[in-house]
């Protein structure tokens, strides 16, 4: 301040010597009062102003990293719940194949005790088929042997004609 009103000082010392009366030391104080009046009035409210500017700069920035914190934080566990549940994944997994496993074991097993129940059922049908045609044949031979009246009944030659028709 002190330089500007020095360098106005000697621009006036210039202009005086030319020998015209220019009033530029009142225009140069009622300007510096001017200024001064106005930075008086204003100059709260300007500084006002910008501390305000200053704070809500501040408080925003302040809301902006709480943010980012909170999105670290929430992150973070969301990291922590995928891990979970990839385990948890996992241990579904095992437990789906040994289950498989013990499933399919169990049908081997049925599968197994079908067959051999179907074997034994088909041998019993075949040894009851057999009797059955044994029987039937039997019966055929002993109806033809007692309706023929020429031929003489023994026990050897019935036995014979049983085995052959049975054999």
């Amino acid at each position: 301040m002190k330089k500007i009103l020095t360098l106005v000082l000697l621009a006036s010392f210039g202009v005086a010597s030319e020998g015209e009366n220019y009033d530029i030391i009142e225009r140069t104080l009622n300007f510096a009062l001017f200024v001064a009046i106005l930075y008086y009035l204003i100059a709260d409210k300007v500084k006002a102003f910008f501390v305000g500017r200053t704070q809500g700069i501040i408080d925003e920035h302040e809301k902006v990293q709480n943010r980012l914190k909170e999105t670290k934080l929430a992150k973070q566990e969301a990291e922590k719940r995928l891990e979970e549940a990839k385990k948890h994944a996992a241990d579904i997994l095992a437990t789906s194949k040994k289950e498989n496993a013990i499933f399919n074991d169990k049908i081997v097993a049925q599968m197994e005790s079908d067959i051999k129940a179907l074997e034994h059922q088909y041998v019993a049908l075949q040894n009851f088929e057999q009797r059955k045609v044994t029987s039937e044949i039997v019966d055929k031979v002993m109806r033809d042997v007692l309706s023929n009246e020429n031929m003489p009944l023994d026990n050897e030659l019935m036995t014979h004609i049983i085995l052959k028709k049975v054999a």
